[in-house]
């Protein structure tokens, strides 16, 4: 199998051959569901109908004590090759590939958590922002599911999207263990496969009070690690339609 290209997933997400795209990319019926979220009204370039696809970029707005701008310092300021990928290291492999699928799939999901705390909140949308992005992944979906338990009299306004509390434990679950996937695999130590390019051997120790010193060796393929990105792109799509609003109908 090709590096970007995806097995069938077995739950309609992807088949034999065809590139790999986000769960939370499918559907158009979904792409205008974080206009509810996000409460914006700006319509991004290009969409004239004003619907927010899940993954068009946060509007930025000026701060009121001054521009909101991102750094302008390049990533690789004063540490720059000039080399191109290929001639440091060749042709594209399939593992580290699949690794970069799962830091994607886990950076949207971290998105679709802070888009989601903004909804909740139903506050001002930099508040919302200011107070979502110094939290870790595991604390906004911590607050996530206590914000969704708020009953309707604990609050000034009515909550517009209740949340079924069973579905919200099973999705919280999902989120919890997408995180624990993605830190097993990122916190690692990882060598090559002697003639095996689609292989390489994961190593991880750790020392828990549980257990003591106890190290973890497995053989790890592309395969196995897109099993984990489709996971965490799974979770993703859960959280994003628990909180999205009923459509509404014609």
């Amino acid at each position: 199998m090709a590096a970007g290209q995806r097995r069938d997933s077995g739950d309609g997400t992807g088949k034999e051959g065809e590139p790999r795209r986000s769960v939370a990319c499918l559907g158009g019926a979904r792409y205008s569901i974080w206009g509810w979220v996000l409460g914006a009204g700006a319509t991004p370039a290009g969409n004239e109908s004003g619907a927010v696809h899940p993954r068009d970029p946060i509007p930025v707005r000026p701060h009121p004590e001054g521009p909101s701008t991102a750094d302008p310092t390049p990533l690789n300021a004063g540490i720059a090759s000039g080399k191109t990928y290929e001639e440091r290291v060749g042709a594209p492999d399939s593992v580290t590939s699949a690794l970069g699928h799962v830091v994607l799939a886990f950076s949207w999901l971290e998105q679709i958590a802070s888009r989601v705390i903004v909804g909740r909140l139903r506050a001002d949308e930099l508040a919302g922002y200011t107070v979502a992005a110094e939290l870790s992944f595991g604390s906004k979906i911590h607050l996530i599911a206590s914000l969704a338990r708020l009953r309707d009299g604990d609050l000034e306004r009515p909550d517009p999207a209740p949340i079924d509390p069973t579905r919200l434990d099973g999705v919280v679950a999902e989120c919890f263990r997408a995180e624990e996937l993605r830190n097993r695999l990122m916190h690692s130590f990882w060598e090559s496969v002697p003639l095996q390019p689609d292989q390489m051997v994961r190593f991880k120790r750790s020392a828990k009070a549980r257990h003591g010193l106890r190290d973890q060796v497995e053989t790890v393929d592309a395969a196995a690690i897109l099993d984990v990105a489709d996971f965490i792109d799974h979770a993703a799509s859960g959280l994003e339609l628990l909180f999205a609003p009923p459509p509404t109908l014609l």
